[in-house]
């Protein structure tokens, strides 16, 4: 959820003129944001099931309390952005 609450937001910042940052998303936004939801929701899946497979590790659960905390990061940082934009 807060990977497309990221994308959704990301597409906010650009339509009020902000530049898309992350040099792996820019051109997949700039031919069109389908491309960018699939490459998301992809990488999402794929990290969620590795996640599951080895929830058992200690490490494992470390990534994914880390890629949690991230994206909540992100996703304060471009709600801020957008209230700056407008």
């Amino acid at each position: 959820m807060l990977s497309l609450a990221d994308l959704a937001l990301t597409q906010v910042c650009l339509r009020l003129g902000a530049a898309e940052a992350n040099p792996f998303m820019r051109p997949l936004l700039a031919g069109h944001p389908a491309y960018a939801l699939m490459v998301k929701i992809g990488v999402v899946m794929a990290l969620s099931l590795v996640i599951w497979r080895f929830r058992r590790r200690r490490r494992i659960v470390g990534l994914a309390v880390y890629l949690a905390a991230f994206y909540c990061f992100v996703v304060a940082y471009e709600l801020v952005g957008v209230g700056r934009l407008l």
